[in-house]
């Protein structure tokens, strides 16, 4: 996932993450309390893609609902995708 992405990492720009509602609850390790569904976004640097990731760090199946600002991202409105992420995974999503 990260060598199909690495121009995105590499030379793009990271942007306003999106809100993620999910029913896991947080995590707490070495003092550190963390959300179990955790999601970024990045656009290349010519603009020309805009990528969302989103990751389930829990063992349990769940359903999360991110709420994008996607007027920062380029388009006209606010935006809400749902996701059925699998126990540990990660799903990368072209916008």
């Amino acid at each position: 996932m990260r060598y199909e992405n690495r121009r995105l990492f590499d030379e793009g720009n990271v942007l306003r993450p999106p809100t993620v509602k999910t029913d896991l609850a947080t995590v707490t390790s070495s003092g550190n309390t963390m959300r179990q569904v955790v999601a970024g976004v990045w656009q290349t640097d010519d603009n020309s893609r805009t990528v969302l990731l989103c990751v389930n760090i829990s063992e349990e199946k769940t359903r999360a609902v991110l709420h994008l600002p996607t007027k920062e991202y380029g388009a006209s409105s606010q935006g809400t995708i749902t996701l059925d992420l699998e126990p540990l995974s990660v799903k990368v999503i072209e916008l």
